[in-house]
């Protein structure tokens, strides 16, 4: 009885629960049925008997509290399984009402997800895309092409290459594909966009012609000028030869100022002539520019001489101003 009193106390009395038939239960009792029969009725077997008792029940006892943990955390696992579950759903149907043609693929390039859009441009239902591999949907891409393609994808995380698609009804257009990688929880996925550029190529190519057409005619615009100022200096030159033999005569009055305005004249412009002639070598690349000095004082009174006759009879007056600290010749 002290030996009892003193396990008792030892273990703190704790409620146990009956024990159900299970290891520890067939084990407590096989061990009181063995002190029986070797005859240990007395208080030594019963201690005994209930330490053993005790010790499975605290084993059951720590076994249900494992047990327990393992089903909470079972639990919290099947939850957030079905809250992914819930969130890919959404996202899904989200994916569904877009007009862009969305593809998700596991890292051999094999369809897991399409959407409503995708069956649309590929002319394939969603079932049928489960089943094929990107290999299979891109013929036009050769398969090395391809390993590259795969291989800068997995180093960059992303990529974007141009192919085209034999559509099941005949049709053959060119696509654009936009990939990137994404890390998930349950592995690596490719997430790929998908859209037609048959009207972008379209449009870069008249764009292309247009820009063709646009140099071609500056090209036309710079030969005609060329050609318009060397026919014009020609007859000009002579021109300007003769009003020099005329400015050698000896004239007197009058008429010597008006062989000087002429020669003035036609030397401006046979001026603009040779510019001209400058403009289409400079579009052609073949013109340096040149600095020349000038006296801007007598640029003004040239100008002023050929615009006068021109302003008899008008009720215009020209008049010059010229600033004295303008400098005698300055280069241009």
């Amino acid at each position: 009885a002290d030996q009892v009193a003193a396990m008792r106390k030892d273990y703190p009395a704790r409620p146990i629960q009956p024990l159900t038939g299970g290891a520890p239960d067939l084990l407590a009792r096989r061990d009181i049925e063995d002190a029986h029969r070797r005859g240990e009725s007395g208080a030594r077997g019963r201690v005994q008997a209930e330490r053993r008792l005790l010790a499975y029940a605290h084993a059951l006892e720590a076994t249900r509290d494992l047990l327990r943990r393992k089903v909470e955390e079972l639990e919290a696992a099947v939850t957030h399984q079905r809250e992914s579950q819930r969130r890919l759903a959404r996202t899904q149907r989200a994916l569904d009402e877009i007009a862009t043609a969305v593809l998700w693929l596991d890292m051999d390039l094999r369809v897991t997800y399409a959407n409503q859009a995708s069956c649309e441009l590929f002319g394939i239902c969603c079932e049928e895309f489960l089943e094929k591999s990107i290999r299979e949907l891109d013929q036009h891409t050769a398969p090395d092409q391809l390993e590259r393609i795969q291989a800068q994808l997995i180093q960059t995380g992303s990529v974007v290459t141009q192919s085209w698609y034999q559509h099941p009804e005949g049709r053959h257009f060119p696509i654009e594909i936009h990939a990137g990688l994404h890390h998930t929880e349950d592995g690596d996925m490719v997430f790929c966009f998908i859209e037609e550029i048959s009207e972008r190529l379209a449009d870069e190519q008249q764009r292309a012609q247009a820009h063709l057409r646009a140099e071609a005619q500056a090209r036309e615009k710079t030969e005609l000028l060329a050609t318009l100022s060397h026919e014009i200096r020609t007859p000009l030159t002579a021109i300007v030869s003769m009003i020099d033999l005329l400015r050698e005569a000896p004239l007197e009055g009058a008429y010597a100022d008006f062989v000087e305005t002429a020669a003035e004249a036609s030397d401006h412009i046979l001026h603009l002539v040779e510019r001209s002639l400058d403009f289409s070598r400079l579009e052609s690349g073949q013109h340096e520019v040149d600095l020349e000095v000038c006296n801007p004082r007598e640029i003004i009174e040239r100008v002023s001489r050929m615009v006068e006759p021109q302003l008899e009879g008008r009720p215009v007056e020209l008049s010059k101003a010229i600033d004295p600290r303008l400098p005698e010749a300055i280069e241009i």
